[in-house]
């Protein structure tokens, strides 16, 4: 018995002690993702991706738009050069 309780003891403070994965990875038929440290990335097998990490994000379309968003920012353009940022607490520009 004093052995059974010293092995379930091990086990749980080796199962324990584990944290999260520092890192982790995707890949499918579709594109790949991955991410790490806070920020992570992802890529479509047509051309978009996307990433963000430490309060910001952005992404790129296949055909050409894009977005970006920071605290309080974000800014949009299509591929024909319209764009628009919206900021907060003072409204939208196009």
């Amino acid at each position: 018995m004093k052995t059974i309780a010293l092995g379930l003891v091990g086990f749980l403070m080796t199962a324990l002690s584990c944290g999260p994965a520092a890192a982790w990875s995707h890949s499918g038929s579709y594109g790949h993702a991955s991410g790490g440290g806070g920020s992570w990335s992802a890529s479509g097998d047509r051309g978009g991706s996307a990433s963000g990490g430490g309060g910001s994000r952005s992404a790129s379309g296949a055909y050409g738009g894009s977005a970006s968003h920071t605290q309080g920012s974000t800014t949009a353009s299509n591929p024909y050069g319209g764009s628009a940022t919206h900021t907060a607490g003072q409204g939208t520009t196009a």
